[in-house]
């Protein structure tokens, strides 16, 4: 989805889904995007809407980081400028999925949704393994996984989120054939119909 939110030449948005994922014991785990501008902009933003389990809490920074509780702002950005966008979530001990979007409007008149989709497991009653110990390899023409939990479904997204391929983990080992892809994709692995590891990939 690179720059595909832009509506005229104002900005772009480098990527307008993003994805979060860990287990319930982390303290904090964030994405992060950026707001281009091409020209000098008003912009206003706030959330349109939130999907996510009690207990967990969520902040923003666009670009300086605002407390917990905060769900809009405005600001004004110079022309050529890159402006930090992530979004914080605090899972608080509470295993589930979510969705987190922010409606951005630039000069009141153009709207850019930005959505955040988190994942957070709980270790201690599955057999899913924290993402820190995926590991990920390159070849010619695969993309080798290891560390992987139990039948884990292993996926190569494009930046408009279509899927491009996939492929189920055996023994803890997923592999992706890159035959005839060149890009950027977004890999992302699921267990339990939970999403557990993502990660953007350059195929040469």
């Amino acid at each position: 989805m690179v720059s595909a939110t832009a509506t005229s030449q104002t900005h772009t948005i480098v990527n307008d889904t993003l994805y979060i994922s860990g287990v319930s014991s982390d303290n904090d785990v964030a994405a992060h995007t950026y707001y281009n501008t091409f020209s000098d902009v008003e912009v206003s933003w706030h959330v349109l809407d939130v999907q996510i389990p009690d207990g967990w809490e969520y902040s923003f920074c666009f670009p300086i980081c605002y407390s917990i509780g905060v769900t809009e702002s405005t600001n004004e950005f110079p022309s050529n400028s890159q402006q930090y966008l992530n979004c914080h979530v605090y899972p608080n001990g509470f295993p589930g999925t979510g969705t987190i979007r922010m409606l951005i409007e630039t000069d009141g008149v153009q709207q850019d949704v930005v959505t955040w989709m988190a994942s957070f497991e709980d270790l201690s009653n599955t057999e899913v393994a924290h993402p820190s110990q995926i590991t990920v390899q390159q070849s010619a023409d695969e993309l080798l996984m290891t560390s992987l939990p139990k039948e884990a479904l292993v996926s190569l997204f494009d930046l408009n989120g279509r899927l491009v391929t996939s492929s189920r983990a055996t023994n803890g080992r997923g592999a992706i054939s890159t035959l005839s892809l060149k890009g950027l994709y977004i890999l992302c692995v699921r267990s339990r119909n939970h999403l557990v590891f993502s990660r953007k990939i350059i195929i040469s």
